[in-house]
């Protein structure tokens, strides 16, 4: 449900396993068996105002080009609050 999928900034330069494993952007693009993601349901729901909204978009480019599949929904949510993940969580539930 949206949110900060390269987390290393928060980190003051340092890194490790950790940070790599937590950080899709780093460690998707390097993945040997994209398949295996084809077993989870991957859904990137975010909305028009939603501030990070655009990390959303990249991680969507990352697993296409995996042919790892997932659905990008950026429809009716608006923000990134808690008040729009207590709407996406049984919304998303229910669709699974």
């Amino acid at each position: 449900m949206s949110g900060s999928f390269d987390i290393s900034s928060f980190f003051d330069g340092y890194h490790d396993d950790n940070i790599y494993f937590n950080s899709p952007f780093e460690y998707l693009p390097n993945t040997t068996d994209p398949l295996k993601y084809n077993r989870m349901a991957i859904i990137l729901g975010t909305g028009k105002w939603d501030n990070t909204r655009h990390e959303s978009y990249r991680l969507s480019e990352i697993l296409n080009s995996k042919g790892i599949k997932h659905w990008l929904d950026d429809g009716k949510w608006r923000g990134h609050d808690w008040n729009y993940w207590r709407d996406m969580l049984p919304y998303y539930l229910s669709k699974l």
